[in-house]
């Protein structure tokens, strides 16, 4: 298996079994995704695997590239990305061309929701897989709270937010609604956004001290996190079913 990663994410950590080619990407809102597919679908075109799964809609773009070299491909839709607020008209336009390109060029298209997968039949008459997320249930240690140190809070005395910071998850909403209730628990709000300064400017602008931003957390720390939690507000508007719902709910 070789996953395809980024230079600005990769870690030093490897899998067995799994080999993670490391391409660069033009690091800007707009071309970060379409720049790293670019090169991810030449370097897999190259190397010639049985399969491609392609995950984002934007890089339907780039199937030409894989079915050139003979490769059978799956793309993953997720949610859809031409109703997000974030994207310019022209942003917005090139992710409705996108979908359009992704019906008509994969082989097999998958869901992670079923809402994704009528708008395709309905859409554009074709009907994708749907592997719906799961999540990974097993607890941390107990006395493994190092992060709720860090952060100043209790175990079962915290709220809990997990999303990136864009209009459609309402993050700005959530730290608002925290103040007006005036309750003593704070708030971890885990995520953030590397192109939405202004936005995240004013996230912080109407936090109050009882806000907590942790900023991105993986592994071990976001396990400690969802799992001594009071609870966990969700408030995303569109895209698929978001994997860390799925995993507080577990």
């Amino acid at each position: 298996m070789r996953v395809y990663c980024r230079t600005r994410y990769a870690g030093s950590d490897g899998l067995p079994g799994v080999e993670t080619p490391v391409l660069p990407a033009v690091y800007t809102k707009y071309l970060e995704t379409v720049s790293h597919g670019l090169l991810s679908a030449i370097h897999c075109g190259i190397r010639r695997p049985d399969v491609a799964l392609v995950c984002n809609t934007v890089n339907a773009f780039f199937l030409p590239l894989l079915s050139q070299a003979g490769l059978p491909v799956a793309l993953c839709v997720d949610g859809l990305e031409w109703q997000r607020r974030k994207w310019s008209l022209l942003g917005r336009a090139t992710h409705g061309l996108a979908e359009h390109l992704a019906a008509a060029w994969a082989d097999v298209l998958v869901a992670d929701a079923r809402f994704i997968g009528e708008h395709y039949r309905t859409v554009h008459r074709v009907s994708p897989v749907f592997i719906p997320y799961g999540g990974d249930l097993d607890p941390p240690a107990p006395v493994d709270t190092a992060v709720l140190e860090e952060l100043d809070v209790r175990p079962g005395a915290y709220d809990l937010s997990v999303c990136r910071f864009e209009p459609e998850n309402n993050p700005l909403t959530i730290v608002r609604a925290h103040g007006r209730l005036r309750h003593p628990r704070p708030l971890v709000m885990v995520g953030g956004a590397p192109y939405a300064r202004r936005y995240q400017e004013q996230i912080r602008a109407a936090a109050g001290p009882d806000i907590r931003f942790a900023g991105y957390r993986y592994g071990k720390e976001y396990r400690q996190l969802l799992f001594h939690a009071r609870a966990v507000i969700y408030a995303g508007e569109v895209g698929g079913t978001h994997p860390a719902l799925l995993e507080a709910m577990g």
